[in-house]
């Protein structure tokens, strides 16, 4: 008998330092892939899915609004499909309707690039010159020319973007012309590029210039709060148009940390209304590049006005003190245009247009409700501390107590991650730190496996010197069986018999018998499973149901009971294969020993004791009483204890069972409170007057009692019972 030599030992250690190495690598694993563009992808495709999933849409802003073009006004108006041959005298109406109601400013996500005939362009330049809030949209198209190749080696190819810009005369009266490029790829829009680096130098794109033209009434407050802490930068700025102070802004905020804290501090000085419209401008300015689209909802959420509508004098009162955008909004997938692929792109194949887009953006920054997110460095660490707490608790707690703990900590990091989101538009990875649990499990799974081999050798180094080497190493392999091989348990035993099961096995053949019986245990122990009971042994027609807990508690009861009568009602209403199966049940709660029961050879987990037998006898009572649900006086006064208890239950008396010194005080189970109606309320108010009677001796009473109960209530077996032990005391 050789203690495990020093090999084993040494293997441990080294088990040890190879975790440790793991542990490591994993860890700068998980630094490196929260650094990654990877994890923004993931994070992107899944995590920001399904949290604009979990919240849903939401009310839009009422800064906003958009006037739609579609088929639909189309044809109302007698007009082409395409937008571009519309009479441009109806733009030049439109700004000067939208204008004339308040309009704060008027976003065209329409390119104006080819010349009209007639006074059309003379005229909508006019307008948008005299509205003076207008910002026009140009293209932007990035061609791909050969690359330049020397020795015919390519070395680099020319990136060169080139604008497309609306018709001289237009952009001339425009109060700023901007772009808003858009991915046209498979794949989701979850963020658009605000400000944008050209050829010619940076730009804003056509919601920030909508937001610069909607808050300009607000510059010159701004442009004071500056004079009093940076005035070069305020002399830099005198002349400007909205946009470019916006762009002014950002160059110089950008670089000088120190100046844009002191803005910030010197806006809180104003009165509320104004420092909220002052902050949105300089957080417009300092926005984060690109931005993270927070969408209201699916298409048509924004407020969206038809074009004729408005033309026709219809909704004005909605436009003053707006931003409106006008663009292509079709309501039907065949007949879409300018569409991108979102998160509330819809079933049907209807996608949200270039124009939500925009005037959502336009709302985010408005309200600066944009989404934000952890840096590159934050999420990495975010992503090692959620690994380490999973892992800890993995290797710490018992296995099913750390799956509950890690179940509730990601509930409550989803919980958080959702509030987070839904009211801050702060929006943390979840899709990551969900995904993560697998393999961090596994790794502390390996860890837990060395510990336990660790232990092991101890375990079997102690009993070789009692034992020899091969039942020790059995013994240590099996040790935690052979602890809790019986357990004194509290709990409730649940038995079922079929009525008349004598008769059906003799009428049937065995294959047949033996198909029906495989039938009706299925659905058997579907109620009883279905209830968390545990199904204890099956001998021939009877089953044994338990639930077991530490002490006889109430909740136990009511599952049991909830079994008992899923099971009356399943085999009350159906046969198996046309056989009818009708079952009587008797519960009982009590303490019963639970282990392996056999000998030799053979053993079966089976419960051991009273509780057994006095199941067994309560269920045998439903013949005589004509009843199918019993209950034992341990079980019933845990459900009458509580006065809520969805369960109707009658006192049946006292009754002495076969090879039990005392008599057993027996219930019965009668059904759901939700089942009780008038009749049912007599019957237990007269039966339990009656069995007072019984019980105190007065049986001529009790029996003048039964009987009148009976002619009301034929079919009452405990009635036709007492009836009968009266009868025979009377005579």
């Amino acid at each position: 008998m050789m203690p495990p030599s020093a090999s084993d030992n040494n293997n441990a250690g080294n088990g040890r330092g190879k975790n440790a190495t793991a542990l490591a690598f994993v860890t700068a694993m998980l630094i490196l892939f929260g650094l990654s563009p990877w994890f923004t992808r993931l994070e992107e495709a899944v995590g920001l899915s399904w949290l604009f999933q979990w919240r849903g849409a939401i009310e839009p802003p009422d800064s906003v609004v958009i006037v739609a073009i579609d088929s639909d006004t189309a044809e109302r108006m007698g007009l082409p499909a395409k937008v571009e041959r519309w009479p441009r005298s109806l733009h030049a109406g439109l700004i000067r309707t939208l204008h004339g109601a308040g309009a704060t400013s008027i976003a065209f996500d329409i390119a104006f690039k080819e010349a009209r005939p007639g006074a059309q362009d003379r005229e909508l330049a006019e307008a948008i010159g005299a509205a003076g809030n207008v910002a026009l949209f140009k293209y932007l198209q990035r061609p791909q020319p050969d690359p330049i190749s020397i020795d015919d080696r390519a070395l680099l190819v020319l990136d060169i973007e080139r604008e497309i810009l609306p018709l001289p005369d237009l952009a001339e009266q425009a109060a700023v012309v901007a772009s808003f490029t858009l991915p046209k790829i498979p794949v989701k829009v979850d963020r658009v590029m605000i400000y944008t680096e050209l050829s010619a130098g940076p730009e804003v794109t056509l919601p920030l210039a909508a937001l610069s033209l909607h808050l300009r009434a607000h510059l010159p407050a701004l442009l004071t709060a500056i004079k009093s802490i940076a005035p070069d930068l305020h002399l830099a700025l005198q002349g400007l148009r909205p946009h470019e102070v916006l762009l002014a802004l950002r160059q110089r905020l950008t670089a000088d940390k120190v100046t844009a804290q002191q803005l910030r501090r010197q806006l809180r000085t104003y009165p509320p209304p104004q420092r909220q419209q002052l902050s949105t401008l300089l957080a417009a300015a300092l926005q984060a590049n690109p931005l993270y689209i927070n969408y209201y909802g699916p298409p048509r959420t924004v407020r969206t006005i038809s074009y004729d509508a408005l033309l026709a004098g219809k909704h004005l009162d909605e436009i003053s003190g707006k931003a409106v955008f006008v663009g292509l909004v079709e309501k039907r997938q065949t007949e879409q245009w300018d569409v991108y692929h979102t998160i509330f792109s819809q079933a049907n194949g209807v996608d949200i247009s270039g124009v939500e887009i925009a005037a959502s953006v336009f709302a985010n920054l408005h309200q600066r409700s944009a989404l934000e997110r952890p840096g590159a460095a934050g999420s990495a660490a975010l992503l090692v501390c959620w690994a380490a707490v999973l892992y800890l608790l993995m290797v710490c707690l018992a296995v099913k107590t750390a799956l509950l703990w890690q179940a509730v900590i990601c509930a409550a990091y989803a919980g958080t991650a959702y509030l987070l989101f839904s009211h801050l538009q702060w929006w943390l990875p979840v899709a990551t730190p969900l995904a993560l649990l697998l393999p961090v499990n596994l790794a502390a799974l390996s860890t837990r496996y060395q510990r336990s081999r660790a232990a092991q050798l101890k375990i079997t180094e102690a009993l070789q010197h009692y034992l020899p080497s091969d039942v020790a190493q059995q013994v240590s392999n099996d040790f935690s069986r052979y602890r809790e091989r019986h357990r004194l348990v509290q709990g409730i035993c649940l038995l079922t018999d079929i009525q008349g099961y004598t008769a059906i096995a003799e009428r049937l053949p065995p294959h047949d018998l033996h198909r029906v019986m495989n039938q009706y245990y299925a659905r058997l122990m579907a109620n009883i499973k279905q209830q968390g009971g545990k199904v204890g042994n099956i001998v021939g027609d009877s089953l044994l149901a338990l639930w077991t807990a530490d002490t006889l508690q109430q909740e136990a009861c009511e599952k049991a009971c909830h079994a008992a009568l899923a099971i009356r009602q399943c085999f009350r209403q159906t046969t198996v294969e046309g056989v009818a199966l009708p079952t009587s049940i008797g519960i009982h709660g009590g303490a019963f020993s639970l282990g392996n029961l056999g000998a030799m050879d053979h053993y079966e987990y089976s419960p051991v004791g009273d509780i057994v037998n006095a199941s067994t006898r309560l269920e045998a009572l439903n013949r005589k009483l004509g009843t199918q649900i019993l209950l034992t006086e341990a079980v019933a006064e845990k459900m009458i204890a509580k006065r809520s208890a969805d369960f109707i239950i009658r006192y049946l008396g006292h009754f002495k069972v076969k090879n039990k010194t005392q008599p057993l005080v027996v219930h019965e189970l009668i059904g759901h409170r939700s089942q009780l109606d008038t009749g049912c309320e007599a019957l237990i108010g007269q039966f339990a007057e009656a069995l007072s009677h019984f019980e105190m001796g007065e049986k001529k009473r009790a029996l003048a009692a039964f009987t009148l109960l009976l002619r009301r209530f034929p079919d009452d077996g405990p009635s036709r019972y007492y009836q009968n032990i009266c009868r025979e005391y009377v005579a």
